[in-house]
């Protein structure tokens, strides 16, 4: 976790925990995608520029060397700054280890 994913995660759980009601900015949502994907996907690729959906922000993932466009986002809730995937499962299966 970068330095500057770290400072963004402590600023939302804080944000959370003290029941501000602000909600997770583009820059940090961000972050908190880019950090998801490399910390607990554990996968190459990227995410693309992100729409908003509600209290989602919706990041559209490209997997491989070739950017490959996922069938599946990456998703950051506005309020909790919490990031899901819905194809995690599918990968915590196929994974040996």
């Amino acid at each position: 976790m970068t330095n500057r994913v770290r400072e963004l995660t402590i600023k939302v759980v804080t944000r959370f925990v003290s029941g501000q009601s602000d909600l997770v900015s583009k820059e940090e949502a961000e972050a908190i995608a880019h950090d998801f994907l490399y910390q607990v996907m554990r996968m190459e690729g990227g995410i693309s520029e992100p729409s908003l959906k509600g209290e989602l922000w919706v990041f559209p993932l490209r997997v491989g060397y070739a950017g490959t466009p996922d069938s599946e986002p990456i998703l950051v809730n506005r309020i909790t700054g919490k990031a899901t995937y819905r194809g995690l499962t599918e990968l915590d299966l196929a994974d040996p280890h």
